[in-house]
């Protein structure tokens, strides 16, 4: 891992610190740096080692204000976030007024999306949105199952 890649532009800088609670430069650094490491010795993937799960990239598409629109004004607009890595976007996404309970991020990785919660300092319970780790191609992801009973009876 190569810690000299580690470079915040400004507007990283205000979402990690707002979405972590780390305001000092020098202890986000460490954070995110303690939490790449961690990345890299699950995955060896390019995606951490050149902190790439850093970048905000949906939020720098021209079309991200009609996304973030869209969610407003249609209660059932759904923002998957495929391959999302650590949800960066997705997390961004909800940070910027998208509906939390719409989004979904997706990786084949689950270590990613367990490390994410590390980064961003959140629960499965706590986080906005869906994680959901698995294959986006693989038809029994998304399939829909026959719903549980909603009582839990003790066998004799």
């Amino acid at each position: 891992v190569d810690t000299s890649l580690h470079s915040l532009s400004s507007e990283q800088a205000e979402f990690f610190k707002a979405q972590t609670g780390i305001d000092d430069d020098e202890d986000l650094k460490r954070h995110i740096l303690e939490v790449q490491a961690k990345a890299y010795q699950a995955s060896h993937s390019q995606w951490t080692s050149n902190i790439t799960f850093l970048r905000l990239n949906l939020s720098n598409l021209p079309v991200y204000e009609h996304i973030l629109e869209l969610g407003r004004k249609r209660p059932d607009a759904v923002l998957l976030d495929i391959g999302c890595c650590f949800g960066t976007d997705a997390r961004k996404a909800a940070a910027d007024g998208f509906p939390a309970k719409n989004i979904i991020a997706s990786d084949l990785s689950n270590e990613f999306l367990q490390l994410s919660h590390e980064l961003f300092k959140t629960t499965p319970a706590s986080c906005p949105g869906c994680f959901l780790p698995g294959d986006v191609f693989d038809p029994a992801l998304l399939s829909i199952i026959a719903p549980m009973e909603t009582s839990l009876r003790r066998q004799p």
